[in-house]
């Protein structure tokens, strides 16, 4: 499978297999995404493999307690505002059912991906980082899911900080779901290239 193809042909998978994911296939995740883009080369990524099925359970509760803070606030209210009523209520009975981010206990692993914050593009690096490791399990057969950490939520990372007994200079940037996919969801609608391509100044559109 080719690079573009395999870009193309990514989806976020939410169902998956009981099939469990090898030490030797997990190996193989964290070492393409060891290889992503690094400003300075810091490599500030940190990959906590998850395994325990306890530990997954208290992950997706913290999650949830997190989602609806955030729908009780001001912004929270606001991006729902965005939804239609159905869409919102559907949303808001996932969160409040015990079933928000379901994905996260039926995956066989969930990586967690901590940032050392001491450098300056910790954030950007594990992004990239993410995306190499879903590219990879895409071709390798396995299916990915990435999910909010809530980051910027002092409380939630806070939780999970101490859970996984990180030190304090790691932040949580990702969670990366991982297992053999049991779907096989159609292509997501993307924007035309002239929507979002604009040559030497904003709002010149580029056309290929």
């Amino acid at each position: 499978m080719g690079i573009i193809e395999s870009i193309k042909t990514r989806r976020s998978i939410r169902r998956f297999k009981a099939d469990e994911v090898s030490d030797e296939l997990i190996g193989k995740l964290i070492d393409a995404a060891r290889w992503a883009p690094s400003g300075g080369n810091a490599q500030p990524w940190v990959f906590i493999i998850i395994k325990d099925p306890q530990l997954k359970e208290k992950i997706r509760w913290f999650l949830a307690d997190r989602a609806l803070r955030y729908i009780k606030s001001t912004e929270g209210k606001k991006e729902l505002e965005k939804l239609g009523l159905d869409a919102q209520a559907k949303w808001i009975d996932a969160i409040k059912s015990g079933r928000y981010q379901e994905h996260i206990g039926r995956a066989s692993v969930l990586i967690a991906i901590f940032g050392d914050s001491s450098s300056s593009y910790y954030i950007h690096d594990c992004c990239a980082a993410a995306q190499n490791l879903t590219l990879a399990a895409h071709a390798l057969g396995l299916g990915s899911c990435l999910i909010d950490p809530g980051i910027g939520d002092e409380t939630t990372e806070l939780h999970i900080r101490s859970l996984l007994k990180a030190p304090e200079k790691l932040r949580i940037i990702l969670f990366v779901a991982i297992g053999f996919p049991s779907e096989t969801p159609k292509p997501p609608p993307r924007k035309d290239l002239g929507e979002i391509s604009f040559l030497n100044e904003y709002p010149n559109r580029w056309h290929p």
